[in-house]
């Protein structure tokens, strides 16, 4: 289960229970953190982002997923993966799009 945090009425946002690896461990953790907000026009927006961490708190990897889904029911998902190179700052290392175009007929 996700615990929720209400921050007002448009907007939500979780944290996922982590896999339980104490600070300091040699074990890896991923953490999800997602927030869910509805703008003045409507649209839905989600951006979920899940990060792979490791015992000392350095981010390892993350993917990333932003949603929107208009009020004519477009539905916009921008995927991205990064890694930490060996400069220590996370790199893109795959960015999928995908559009999906609503009717707005019926608005």
């Amino acid at each position: 289960m996700i615990p929720t945090v209400q921050l007002n009425e448009k907007r939500r946002f979780a944290v996922s229970e982590s896999n339980g690896t104490k600070p300091g461990d040699d074990e890896f953790e991923i953490v999800e953190i997602e927030v869910e907000v509805v703008d003045d026009d409507g649209n839905v927006i989600d951006d979920d982002l899940v990060a792979l961490v490791d015992g000392e708190g350095h981010v390892l990897a993350t993917e990333e997923t932003v949603t929107i889904v208009g009020v004519d029911g477009t539905v916009v998902a921008d995927k991205t993966l990064a890694i930490t190179g060996d400069d220590g700052e996370l790199h893109v290392v795959e960015e999928d799009l995908a559009v999906l175009e609503g009717d707005d007929e019926g608005a």
